[in-house]
């Protein structure tokens, strides 16, 4: 009998049999290689993926921190997750992240505003439900990431919950003025006198300059207050000559107490607000000596216990001794200025200090 008719007289449950046998690898291979069939498969399971495990042993330490902290020890982690999967994977993996650890989004979208990432910002399926999304906002403005606002503006808007009336106040603290300028200019949420203040303290003139001349808002006295304690002087006279907010003795005090010879110098000269006690009880106690003998030489406020004990504690008699002699100067005074004031109450009043004795100050 030749081979086809061998082949004709075979059974049919044979012949399937082999056919069976020989689609099998094909069938398997097909299986294997089908990614879309496996997450479908792994979906019925309780597995990790093993490029999750990094972001799963970090959740607990992580979530007991402030932002800023968990943000610094997730970074690392991050990164190396994104050199060591590809654009596909990532995209992929999303989805599943947001599922098993749905604190990560939010920290990817921190950590995305904060580089500049803006391409790994639009990738987060859930960056419309970002826990915090002004934290989004202020850090790419606290790193000048001005591409990033532009995203944030294209796709969520001009209003809240991304962007609010501090918005500004964050752009001019961290003092870029384009981020400044397209903050003010597109984002229509408003402003507080916290954003010249900021502005002034931090000793960012052209954002200064810029708020000034460009907008509406105005400022307290705590810009030059401030302005002068950071030994900005040069913001300083630029707000004695163009604004009208003044300031107060903090001005000097915080400048006396910061070393900032010069600004108390030209305080003193050009303001009548003053000081108080605590501008020469700072000078002295952090080790400010030239700004402590300007004081005693040119005013008469003096200074409290903490600057003797300051200079009694280092051992610095001539210290000691100069302020001393300024707070003797300055009893005299007083008594001086009590008697001349009594003299004339007793020749306006005089059946008032027949019955009563006025003792002067001891």
């Amino acid at each position: 009998m030749n081979n086809q008719s061998q082949m004709r007289n075979r059974p049919r449950s044979q012949s399937a049999r082999e056919t069976a046998a020989t689609s099998q690898p094909a069938l398997m291979n097909a299986v294997v290689g089908s990614p879309d069939l496996w997450s479908i498969l792994a979906a019925y399971q309780d597995g990790v993926y093993e490029d999750a495990r990094p972001f799963i042993a970090i959740e607990a330490p992580l979530l007991a921190l402030d932002i800023a902290s968990g943000l610094e020890k997730l970074v690392p982690v991050l990164e190396h997750w994104y050199a060591t999967v590809s654009t596909d994977i990532a995209r992929r993996r999303w989805p599943y992240f947001d599922v098993r650890l749905p604190w990560l989004s939010s920290y990817a979208a921190y950590y995305a505003a904060k580089l500049g990432k803006v391409d790994r910002l639009a990738a987060l399926p859930a960056l419309r439900s970002v826990e915090s999304p002004e934290v989004v906002v202020e850090l790419a403005i606290e790193h000048h990431q001005l591409h990033v606002l532009e995203f944030l503006h294209a796709t969520f808007g001009a209003s809240a919950p991304w962007f609010t009336k501090d918005t500004l106040t964050v752009a001019a603290a961290a003092g870029s003025l384009p981020v400044v300028r397209y903050v003010y200019n597109n984002v229509a949420c408003g402003g507080t006198y916290d954003a010249f203040d900021l502005a002034a303290s931090f000793g960012h003139w052209n954002v200064v300059l810029y708020l000034h001349l460009h907008t509406q808002l105005g400022a307290t006295t705590a810009a030059m207050d401030e302005a002068a304690a950071h030994g900005h002087l040069h913001i300083v006279r630029f707000l004695l000559e163009n604004r009208s907010e003044g300031c107060t003795m903090g001005a000097m005090d915080g400048a006396a107490a910061n070393g900032h010879l010069d600004v108390v110098s030209f305080l003193h000269q050009m303001r009548r607000e003053g000081c108080s006690t605590r501008a020469l009880d700072g000078a002295v106690v952090h080790g400010h000596d030239a700004v402590a003998r300007f004081l005693i030489k040119n005013r008469s406020e003096g200074c409290g216990p903490k600057a003797l004990a300051a200079a009694a504690l280092r051992r610095d008699s001539t210290m000691l001794k100069a302020l001393l002699a300024h707070q003797q100067r300055r009893a005299k005074a007083s008594q001086n200025r009590f008697k001349m004031t009594t003299h004339l109450m007793r020749w306006l009043i005089p059946d008032f200090f027949h019955k009563r004795t006025v003792a002067p100050p001891s």
